[in-house]
């Protein structure tokens, strides 16, 4: 899923791209077991609207843009990192780390209430003498206390029993994350200060980074294919 920072937009439903993805093997597989049909992996891309403060609390399209992140498996967080005048920032300047804050905010705030949640119904249980309510409220209570830090949830080392239950919540802040920093043409290798600035909070953070210049992708696929490669080769 491709989360982003941006006004309310009207799209309430997301749109849905679906990509095979390569793999050499499976032609190596063909020349020894015939088949009547090759039929690759694919990987579901699920694009969001953007989302506005205060979406845990249900405000804009808060609560549908929460419900479409729960059955996802991982989160591609596309992060401006780039200046240019003519391309206005809905808060008036370009910040990453202020952008990706206003983002895990919203999935730790919506993680919290589903952890207090759990734990008032757990701690009740608990009192019965229930061991998996106990372990209920054990694992709740380290998820608040580190969601009340302001950290995520995919921050926290568990045993494969605690990992196990807590995926069943399908918790926001525990799925994995890759930013995914957009760049300008000039720094498509992605080595400019609010690409830095993005990779050192990944890296306090649990997540990834991979650079991409999204007006380069565009004009790209515009382009025949030998003009594709012949364009590629001249940027390296």
């Amino acid at each position: 899923t491709s989360l982003g920072v941006g006004g309310d937009s009207a799209a309430s439903k997301p749109n849905v791209g679906v990509a095979a993805v390569p793999d050499p093997r499976l032609e190596i597989i063909c020349r020894h077991i015939e088949t009547k049909k090759v039929v690759p992996a694919t990987l579901q891309l699920v694009d969001v609207a953007g989302l506005v403060a205060g979406a845990s609390e249900g405000k804009g399209t808060g609560n549908k843009f929460l419900s479409h992140l729960r059955g996802v498996d991982a989160l591609l967080h596309v992060v401006r990192c780039f200046e240019d005048p003519l391309v206005p920032h809905i808060d008036g300047s370009v910040d990453p780390i202020r952008d990706i804050n206003q983002v895990e905010t919203e999935l730790a705030l919506a993680d919290l209430e589903v952890a207090e949640n759990v734990l008032n119904n757990a701690h009740r249980k608990a009192r019965t003498g229930d061991k998996q309510a106990r372990q209920r409220v054990d694992l709740m209570e380290r998820c608040t206390k580190l969601l009340e830090e302001g950290k995520p949830l995919r921050q926290l080392e568990l045993d494969d029993p605690s990992s196990q239950l807590l995926r069943s919540f399908a918790m926001l802040s525990l799925k994995p994350v890759l930013y995914v920093a957009n760049v300008a043409e000039d720094d498509l290798a992605g080595t400019g200060e609010l690409v830095d600035r993005v990779r050192h909070y990944a890296q306090e953070h649990g997540g990834k980074v991979v650079s991409v210049c999204a007006k380069l992708e565009a004009e790209l696929t515009e382009l025949a294919p030998a003009e594709r490669d012949e364009m590629l080769g001249e940027l390296g």
